[in-house]
């Protein structure tokens, strides 16, 4: 099912709606699979239920934006009306996780970004990212990916040395590391 999956894609490129509208396709599903699996990942959901009152649904949208989740709890007191405490409820009941856990994971998501551009270093990351310590930046990471920065850095270039390797259409390359990401595998593991 993935490979058929990887082939619509690849049609897709070579369609009548060209390589441009499939690129744009294909990140638009992208991010929607990379927060499905971040949710998953990280055994919460990062979608409030339906009854989550505007003003929490608001400040969560504000609080994905890296000038703000890199301020932290701070910034969440500052972008809600209500006391703290009431926060942590909301947060609780809605996302099942706490303040902290919810910066944290935003904070993890942006490292790991920054850490897929060869031009950041472990450090760029963790202190661009909000973290203040690069021990608790290491313990984060290693709970929220189960591996470490470094570990991360090397799957990461094995996988795209792989796939450029291999001459792929773009949109092929994309999809396959979607997959990977969706799957838990590594990309690579597909062509052995």
């Amino acid at each position: 099912e993935l490979y058929i999956l990887v082939g619509v894609f690849v049609h897709f490129q070579f369609s009548i709606y060209s390589e441009e509208h499939g690129l744009l396709f294909l990140n638009i599903v992208g991010d929607v699979i990379y927060h499905i699996i971040s949710a998953i990942k990280s055994n919460q959901n990062i979608i409030p239920k339906d009854t989550a009152p505007p003003w929490f649904s608001n400040m969560l949208m504000k609080m994905e934006e890296p000038d703000n989740f890199i301020i932290g709890i701070e910034k969440i007191k500052e972008l809600s009306p209500y006391t703290f405490e009431h926060i942590s409820r909301c947060f609780k009941k809605y996302l099942n996780c706490t303040p902290t856990q919810y910066i944290n994971r935003l904070r993890i998501d942006h490292a790991a970004q920054m850490l897929k551009d060869e031009k950041y270093t472990i450090l760029d990351a963790c202190f661009s990212s909000g973290f203040n310590n690069e021990g608790y930046f290491y313990k984060q990471f290693k709970k929220y990916y189960s591996i470490t920065p470094l570990e991360f850095i090397t799957i990461n270039a094995k996988t795209m040395s792989k796939l450029k390797s291999l001459r792929l259409p773009q949109i092929a390359i994309v999809s396959f590391l979607i997959i990977s990401e969706f799957t838990g595998s590594h990309a690579f593991d597909f062509f052995k």
